[in-house]
C-alpha cells in the first residue's frame, strides 16, 4: 500500500511523492494494525482498497478500528482485476509511475563506486521498491505487487473510472 502527498505545482500539475509504504506479505492480523498505523500517522485522508476474497473484510475492519478511534477518512473498494487486466493496467500507467517521485535511497555513486550510504527509506520501503524494478512486463515476474498498488494509486489520481450509462424511456418519468 503506497502512501502518497499530492502537491499543487504552480503550472496547475500535480506532483505524486510516495511518502511511505505498507509492504507485508504477512496474514490479515499482522498487516491490520500495520495499515491502520500507517493510515493514522501519515494522516492519510482516501483510501481505496482492491476487493478480492476477503477484500470486503479487510477494508470494514479497517474502517471500523479507525472510526472507534475517531480518525476521519474517506475509505472505497474497487474489485480487484483478472491477471491479465492488472497486467494492462500496470502498463497503462507505467507512464504515470515513472513521474511519481520516490525517497532517495541514499547511494551515492562516484566514478562506478559506492561513495556514501545514508539509508533514507525504511527496509520495508526499500523492500517495495525492489519488487516494483524487478517486476517485468513478459508475464514471468512474480514481482507485480509493488507495480499494481502504484498502478492503482495513478488510477485513482489520473483514472477517469468507468462509469455505468443506462438508458431510460423519458416517458415513463415525469420530471415535473
Amino acid at each position: 500500500m503506497p502512501i502518497a502527498y499530492v502537491y499543487d505545482q504552480k503550472d496547475g500539475t500535480e506532483k505524486i511523492y510516495i511518502h511511505d509504504v505498507v509492504f507485508n506479505d504477512g496474514h490479515k492480523e499482522i498487516t491490520w494494525p500495520l495499515v491502520i498505523d500507517k493510515l493514522r500517522k501519515n494522516n492519510v485522508s482516501v483510501v481505496q482498497f482492491e476487493r478480492n476474497n476477503g477484500g470486503e473484510a479487510y477494508e470494514d475492519h479497517v474502517r471500523e478500528k479507525l472510526k472507534a478511534e475517531g480518525f476521519r477518512i474517506n475509505i472505497s473498494s474497487i474489485p480487484a482485476p483478472s491477471k491479465q487486466s492488472k497486467l494492462r493496467k500496470i502498463i497503462t500507467y507505467a507512464p504515470n509511475i515513472r513521474k511519481f517521485i520516490f525517497i532517495d535511497d541514499g547511494i551515492e555513486h562516484v566514478d562506478g563506486n559506492t561513495k556514501e550510504v545514508r539509508p533514507f527509506r525504511s527496509q520495508e520501503y526499500q523492500m517495495f521498491m525492489h519488487n516494483l524494478i524487478s517486476f517485468r512486463v513478459d508475464g514471468k515476474s512474480k514481482h507485480d505487487d509493488a507495480a499494481d498498488s502504484l498502478a492503482g494509486l495513478a488510477e485513482m489520481a489520473f483514472g477517469i473510472g468507468i462509469a455505468k450509462v443506462e438508458i431510460l424511456d423519458r416517458r415513463k418519468y415525469s420530471f415535473l
